[in-house]
């Protein structure tokens, strides 16, 4: 696994021994894909907290439940 990636790792924390097995048994590829997904969780996470009320709204015009 690339250097740069390492401090995107914290996630490995939350992990129990078997998922981390599973986690360093994939190939490289995958390992990165993991790891880009999680970041990309991480921000879209931090972007709803941001922007709640908007992201709300966003939410209920997509699945089409909004009243207004």
């Amino acid at each position: 696994m690339k250097r740069e990636l390492s401090d995107d790792l914290d996630f490995l924390k939350q992990l129990n021994e078997a998922e981390r097995d599973r986690f360093f048994n994939m190939s490289e590829e995958e390992q990165e894909s993991a790891v880009r997904e999680n970041m990309i969780a991480k921000q879209e996470e931090r972007f709803r907290r941001n922007n709640a009320g908007y992201s709300q709204l966003c939410d209920r015009l997509s699945s089409e439940s909004f009243q207004g």
